[in-house]
């Protein structure tokens, strides 16, 4: 027996094939753009934020400066800011950047405060870096205020500090 097989598709099964395919596509089309749209429009709005808060940090002379010197936190509170390094020497430098904190009363147990920096910063002759300060208080955190002491040291030995006051409301 010589049977042979054959792939019989009819037209109405070729047209749903086809529609499939060119929904599947726009659908895909939809979603990429729609993503797209939308992973724009947030960007522009933080980076012009960001941007002033950036130029306004730049126009300081000082080689270490910070945003804000004094913040407000509550209880399990988050603030994020900047500092600026600046390198205005003819040659690279590496950063070291340290922190002492002192509680400003009896109450406050500033151990509750987390603070986070990039403590290494390598800087070409020239160059600015703005890196993040974040500062988080827990839950259970008592009204108070601490003092921190920021100290930035270069590797010529060149040393800045600068003083954040949190008051935790």
């Amino acid at each position: 027996m010589d049977k042979k097989a054959t792939f019989h598709i009819t037209i109405e099964s070729m047209v749903i094939l086809i529609l499939g395919v060119v929904f599947l596509g726009l659908g895909l089309t939809f979603l990429t753009v729609v993503y797209l749209g939308m992973e724009k429009s947030t960007d522009h709005a933080f980076d012009e934020l960001t941007k002033h808060r950036i130029e306004l940090l730049m126009s300081t002379d000082r080689q270490f400066d910070l945003e804000f010197y004094s913040i407000d936190l509550e209880e399990n509170d988050r603030k994020i800011f900047f500092m600026i390094i600046k390198n205005k020497g003819l040659f690279d430098e590496e950063w070291q950047i340290n922190h002492t904190v002192n509680s400003l009363g009896n109450e406050v147990d500033c151990d509750k405060l987390q603070i986070a920096y990039k403590n290494n910063i390598k800087l070409r002759s020239g160059e600015d870096t703005i890196p993040p300060l974040i500062i988080k208080s827990e839950r259970d955190i008592n009204p108070g205020t601490c003092l921190y002491e920021l100290t930035a040291e270069n590797n010529e030995g060149i040393i800045e500090t600068l003083e954040l006051t949190v008051n935790i409301k």
